[in-house]
């Protein structure tokens, strides 16, 4: 997981890549295993690497581990649900381009 990020660049090795930016920072995390199948395994040991990533984005986020759902969280800590809106820019590019900048 990466923290206060403002901008994101993938490169895939045979066609081009994708820059992810955004004025407020986000944290993420790429992994070569799903949501569902992070969830259903009980050891890390269970996950079987998939043929593909997945990127997951998060406007806010609570912390890592047991400690991100420990309901003494302390107030100021505290993520409340709220809708949000968060412009993102996504720019795709080919193996021959060069990754936008901003």
């Amino acid at each position: 997981m990466r923290t206060e990020v403002t901008r994101l660049v993938l490169r895939f090795p045979k066609n081009g890549g994708i820059s992810i930016s955004s004025l407020e920072p986000f944290t993420f995390i790429i992994r070569p295993w799903s949501v569902e199948a992070l969830g259903a395994a009980t050891h890390h040991h269970e996950l079987v690497r998939e043929p593909q990533f997945e990127l997951c984005l998060d406007y806010l986020h609570a912390g890592t581990g047991n400690t991100c759902l420990r309901a003494e969280r302390l107030p100021q800590y505290q993520i409340v649900p709220r809708d949000v809106i968060w412009p993102l820019e996504l720019k795709w590019f080919s193996t021959a381009e060069s990754a936008p900048t901003r």
